[in-house]
C-alpha cells in the first residue's frame, strides 16, 4: 500500500469474580500489526498499554490470566481467525475476555453495523469488530469489544502532538469488581464513527490512551466504577492537532445496549 489506511481496533471481553471460583479466568486476546512500517510502533505500544492494564486487573481480582497474542509475522487474517477460534474454545461461561486489535482496517460498503473490519490480507475473508464481539459473547459472561481504528478507507496523514498519558494512580479493587466482575453482557467501542480516521503516533493511539485514562479515572477512590462513566469520558470528541496548526476531529462510538452493570 503506497498510501496507507490506518485502522486500529481494540477488542476487549472480560469475565471474573472478586473471589474467583475454580477454573475462572480472565482472557486477553491481543492482535497487533507490529511489523507495519507506518503504524507498527504505535500498534505495539497500544497492545503493551492494554496488556498492562488487563494484567493488573487480573492480579487485583485474583483471576487467572490467559493470553492469546497474534502479531509480527503472524499477523494474517487466517491466523487471526484461527487464534479466535482456539481462544473461544477455552472460554468458560463465567469467564471474562478482553480482545484487542491494533492495525489497518476499513469499512466494507455493505457493512450495516457502525463498526469496522480488519485489513489483515490483500483478499478476504476479513474479520469484523461486530462479528468478533458476537463470537466471543456466545461463551463469555462479559464481553468488551474496543476498536481504536479508522472507520473508512482514506489516505493516512501525519498527526502531531501526544495526548496526556493515564495517571499513575493504582486502580481500586471495588471499582474493578464493578467493572469486570459484577457487570455482564457485551460492550463495543470503536475509536471513530463511520467515515472518519483514527489517529496515533509511535506512543500509541489517541483513543487508546483516552480509553485507558478513562478507566484509570473510573477506578480511582470515590468513583462508582461503572462502564457508563468510562463510556461517557472515553467517547467524547477528540481533537487531533496537525502540523499546520489545524485540528482534525475524531468521534469515538460505543454500544452498551447489551450491558448489565451494578447500580451506582
Amino acid at each position: 500500500m503506497t498510501r496507507t489506511q490506518l485502522v486500529v481496533v481494540l477488542f476487549a471481553v472480560l469475565a471474573g469474580s472478586p473471589t474467583a471460583a475454580a477454573g475462572q479466568a480472565l482472557h486477553l486476546i491481543t492482535i497487533a500489526d507490529t511489523n507495519d512500517v507506518t503504524i507498527g510502533e504505535g500498534a505495539k505500544q497500544n497492545s503493551l498499554d492494554v496488556a498492562k492494564f488487563v494484567t493488573g486487573t487480573a492480579q487485583s481480582l485474583g483471576l487467572t490470566l490467559k493470553r492469546t497474542t497474534v502479531q509480527g509475522a503472524d499477523f494474517k487474517c487466517g491466523k487471526i481467525i484461527a487464534a479466535l477460534s482456539s481462544a473461544v474454545g477455552a472460554i468458560g461461561a463465567n469467564d471474562t475476555v478482553v480482545f484487542y486489535y491494533s492495525g489497518h482496517g476499513f469499512r466494507p460498503p455493505t457493512e450495516t453495523s457502525a463498526f469496522p473490519s480488519f485489513f489483515c490480507a490483500l483478499s478476504g475473508p476479513y474479520p469484523s469488530l461486530a462479528a468478533v464481539s458476537k463470537q466471543l459473547a456466545q461463551k463469555a459472561r462479559l464481553t468488551i469489544a474496543i476498536a481504536d481504528t479508522c472507520n473508512v478507507v482514506m489516505p493516512e496523514q501525519p498527526a502531531a502532538g501526544v495526548p496526556p498519558p493515564p495517571s499513575a494512580a493504582a486502580p481500586r479493587t471495588l471499582q474493578l469488581q464493578n467493572l469486570f466482575v459484577k457487570s455482564s453482557g457485551t460492550l463495543v467501542f470503536s475509536s471513530s464513527k463511520p467515515g472518519e480516521f483514527s489517529w496515533y503516533l509511535p506512543t500509541g493511539g489517541f483513543f487508546t490512551r483516552r480509553l485507558l485514562a478513562s478507566l484509570d479515572s473510573a477506578t480511582s477512590a470515590g468513583e462508582p466504577g461503572l462502564w457508563s462513566v468510562v463510556d461517557a469520558r472515553a467517547t467524547t470528541e477528540i481533537k487531533i492537532p496537525m502540523p499546520d496548526g489545524q485540528k482534525i476531529l475524531q468521534h469515538p462510538i460505543s454500544d452498551l445496549s447489551q450491558l448489565s452493570q451494578p447500580k451506582p
